[in-house]
Parts: structure tokens; C-alpha cells; sequence
């Protein structure tokens, strides 16, 4: 429903492709020297040699931990078969203790996704536009795939691109770049789907307190090399992403991408409606109806956003906030709908009385703590509602 600035945009995908990139290439380099000392004996001087080009690598020993230990099965009980240290490589060469078995097949499959995900690709598959990952890279991808495997090269395979693309450990807590941090660049303040719930993100030191879900556009289980890519994570409430939208399966020509534009730019406002000329009395049972507006648009966008209204349920979930918009109609009968401008004429004045504001949209943001520009919204919850129902009651 609202989106981000894009400078903010910009300057958070320069730093989420940049940090990512690395991430996931040191891992490749991990795995293309690991794949050099597969199924030997594990004798002293092979131990010694593949420590040497490890640490010739210059990569951070977690990313080597975390590398090696993915040619080793997960532990149930034998913690010991892992590697957690220099002096415990000796793991990697114990052959049954393989995820599976490494035959020339399956070390030529991973050397085939290795090559295939390199650098430049791996950027573009974390920065492109979305149109583009579905049309150029996911298409991309899927041609990359139809090569005839062996079962176990196709399982080697998935079990590669999970690792590589893995988004259990981008949101673990335990890199210096996850998806706290994204949170952070992005900034937000409320859910971009609805504006409605909080999503903001709070540390304090090295503590990762909260942060807002992130939501894959395309999920994951169909898109499994999108799990990270920038524009297929969007900041949003648990309500939105694991109650309202669950399972559901996104699409650009179904649904309306955050990132890419926002209601406001197509002009869908908030307006109510009463079921009788009552309504606008005190002392009366109201009983209001809130619709964002979408009967002006043309029919293919009209239909993508009137999915995320529905999906999301926008129009009853703010319905239930009646009570902000009889507060408004308040202030509208007992300011003759001059309520801005007298704060302005009268309040918010120099010595001399000169009015320290010379247009109402600056005392709105002082007045109502609210954003006046669609930019800005997604920094406070509501803050789309709110001014939409102040300009269906022209307050403002």
C-alpha cells in the first residue's frame, strides 16, 4: 500500500548486494578448495595442506566453519563429526560422515553451480528489478537446471543453492550483515502492505531485539534462488505476511510490489461513507464504512490492487478504526473546519504574532504527529489513513 523512499531503496540495495555478494562467493571459494581434498585419507600432511590454502583464502573462519561443515551431515548426537575449530579438520575427511556420497558426478554438479553462480550473476540476482528476476533470471535458471542429472546430482544441487541462497542463516543473528540489518537501512516504521501495524526495528548494543517480518514476494518454495534478493523482501507485520498472505502465491500481474510504486501515486485514498444522514450528529451510533477508492483506475491496475486490498483485507481491518474518524469529524464541527489554520493564525506564532507557518501542512505534521507527504509514510503507522480521512473531511 505505501513504499519507501528511493533514496532509502537505493542505498539499502547498494549495501544488501554488496555484503551478500561476499557472503556468498567467499562460500564458493570455500567450497571449490574443500572439493580438492574430497574422499582423501585424511592423513597429517592432506590435514595440514587443506588448512594452508583455507587460511590462504583470507576469509573469516565462521564462513569456513559454516562451509565445510555443509559436506557434513547434520549431527543428531555425534557433535564431535563437526568442525568447529583448526584442530578439528580432520572431520572433513571422514567419509561417512558425508551428506552424501561424492562421486565424480555430484563434485562435477557442484562444480557446474559453482561456475554458474558467479559473481556477476549472483549480483544481479540479488539487485534486479523484480520483473527481471522472473523474466531473465529465474527463466535463466530454469534452462541451467534441464541439463539430465543423476537423482543424486539433482539432490547435491538443491542442497547447494539452500546453502548458497540460504535465508534460515541471513535472519539467525549471526552475521555482521542479516536481516536486522537490512531492517535497519530500510528503516521502516509501519508494514508497507497495510500502514496499520508496527515494524520497526530496535537493538541496543550487540542485542538484535525486533524487527519487522520480511515477506518473499515470490516465495520461496517455488523461487528458492530468490530468498535473497532485495527486491523479493518486503518489510511487513506478522498479520500481514503470515495471517493475511500466508501461502499465497505473488505475482507482479496479480499483486501490487511495495518497492515499485505505491497507492498514493495512483491516487487510491481512504474514504468513508455513512449509512444515514445520523452519522454526522454526536451522541449518535455511528456506524461507518471505510473503502479506498480504486473505481477511477484503469482495469489491469485497478485489479492488482483491489487483490492486495482484498488479501490484506484493508477495507474492513480499517473500518474497525471508526473511532480515529469520529474523532476527526470532532474536530471538524468544533473547528468549522478551520482547526489548522486557527492553530496556525493564533497558536503557533512569533512575539509579534506573525504566523511562525505559512502553509497548514506544516502544522498538520506538528499537530496530528503525523507525515503530510506519501513519501514519508511508511515512518508511522496509520499515517496514510489518517490523511486521507483529514482530506475526506477537509480539514486540510
Amino acid at each position: 500500500m505505501i513504499t519507501i523512499s528511493k533514496k532509502i531503496l537505493s542505498q539499502a540495495k547498494k549495501v544488501h548486494v554488496n555484503e551478500l555478494s561476499k557472503q556468498i562467493e567467499f562460500k564458493v571459494r570455500v567450497i571449490n578448495t574443500a572439493l580438492n581434498f574430497l574422499n582423501l585419507a585424511g592423513l597429517q600432511h592432506e590435514i595440514a595442506d587443506l588448512e594452508k590454502n583455507l587460511k590462504a583464502l583470507k576469509i573469516d573462519f565462521s564462513v569456513i566453519r559454516s562451509t565445510l561443515n555443509w559436506f557434513i551431515k547434520k549431527p543428531k548426537e555425534k557433535e564431535e563429526i563437526l568442525i568447529k575449530s583448526w584442530g578439528t579438520l580432520s572431520n572433513f575427511f571422514i567419509s561417512t560422515n558425508y551428506r552424501v556420497t561424492f562421486t565424480n558426478g555430484t563434485i562435477e554438479e557442484i562444480k557446474r553451480c559453482t561456475v554458474y553462480f558467479d559473481n556477476l550473476r549472483v549480483i544481479s540476482l540479488l539487485g534486479a528489478k523484480p520483473k527481471d528476476l522472473i523474466d531473465f533470471q529465474v527463466k535463466d535458471f530454469e534452462a541451467f537446471c534441464i541439463i539430465k542429472n543423476s537423482e543424486e546430482e539433482k539432490k547435491i544441487r538443491g542442497l547447494l543453492l539452500n546453502f548458497l541462497f540460504n535465508y534460515s542463516s541471513f535472519q539467525s543473528k549471526t552475521f555482521k550483515y542479516d536481516a536486522y540489518q537490512l531492517a535497519k537501512n530500510l528503516n521502516v516504521e509501519s508494514c508497507l502492505y497495510c500502514n496499520r501495524s508496527p515494524a520497526n526495528t530496535v537493538t541496543s548494543g550487540k542485542s538484535k531485539i525486533i524487527r519487522p517480518e520480511l515477506d518473499h514476494f515470490f516465495p520461496q518454495h517455488k523461487y528458492r534462488i530468490l530468498s535473497l534478493s532485495f527486491y523479493n523482501l518486503i518489510p511487513s507485520c506478522h498479520s500481514c505476511n503470515s495471517n493475511l498472505k500466508g501461502k499465497v502465491e505473488f505475482d507482479l500481474d496479480k499483486y501490487f510490489h511495495p518497492y515499485l510504486d505505491s497507492f498514493d501515486e495512483n491516487y487510491v485514498l481512504f474514504k468513508y461513507r455513512p449509512y444515514n444522514e445520523k452519522d454526522f450528529f454526536p451522541n449518535v451510533d455511528d456506524n461507518l464504512r471505510v473503502k479506498l477508492i480504486t473505481h477511477h483506475l484503469s482495469a489491469p491496475l485497478k485489479n492488482v490492487i483491489d487483490n492486495n486490498i482484498e488479501i490484506f483485507k484493508l477495507n474492513d481491518i480499517y473500518t474497525s478504526h471508526e473511532i480515529l474518524i469520529k474523532q476527526l469529524q470532532k474536530l471538524k464541527r468544533n473547528s468549522n473546519k478551520k482547526y489548522l489554520d486557527a492553530i496556525r493564525t493564533k497558536v503557533l506564532v512569533y512575539n509579534d504574532g506573525s504566523p511562525r507557518y505559512t502553509v497548514n501542512k506544516s502544522v498538520y505534521e506538528i499537530v496530528m504527529l503525523n507525515y503530510y507527504k506519501p513519501s514519508e509514510y511508511y515512518k508511522r503507522p496509520m499515517a496514510k489513513f489518517i490523511k486521507d480521512i483529514s482530506i475526506d473531511l477537509k480539514l486540510i
